[in-house]
């Protein structure tokens, strides 16, 4: 099984690596979704991808959320690490994204308190949520479309 990535991300490491054939032998849809940054790596190459990031760093660290350490990196994530189920005020449950997607996201401790914060980056939105360990109890912070 070929376990390269587009990105260069670790794959030998990578949690999920028995149900993956890699993202290149997948043609950059690991898990059978869709990866934001192989569809850019493929399309425009990897300094494209480093680009992307960036702009998306820099997106997320305008929007000058109160308590939200500056974001200096984003990793490739799946789906099924980050898509948080959340409660909406009628008190019906909902998940955002796709579990088998692979989008740029980070966690980062939120000062002086036991939670977190949960940013989450897709091609059409940008999803910065704030929840316990574990992500428990989470709730969104800021939904944008970009």
């Amino acid at each position: 099984v070929n376990m390269k990535s587009y990105c260069g991300a670790d794959c030998e490491n990578c949690y999920k690596k028995k149900k993956c054939k890699g993202c290149i032998s997948s043609l950059g849809h690991p898990f059978s979704g869709n990866c934001l940054a192989a569809e850019i790596i493929k399309e425009k190459g990897i300094d494209a991808n480093r680009e992307y990031k960036q702009e998306t760093i820099d997106e997320i660290n305008n929007l000058k959320i109160d308590q939200l350490p500056v974001i200096d990196t984003l990793f490739e994530l799946c789906g099924d690490m980050v898509n948080l189920e959340y409660e909406l005020s009628n008190m019906t449950r909902l998940k955002l994204l796709d579990d088998c997607d692979i989008y740029l996201g980070c966690q980062v401790k939120k000062p002086n308190t036991d939670n977190y914060f949960g940013v989450v980056a897709t091609k059409e939105n940008i999803i910065i949520s704030e929840y316990k360990e574990g992500g428990l109890e989470p709730k969104i912070i800021k939904y944008i479309n970009r």
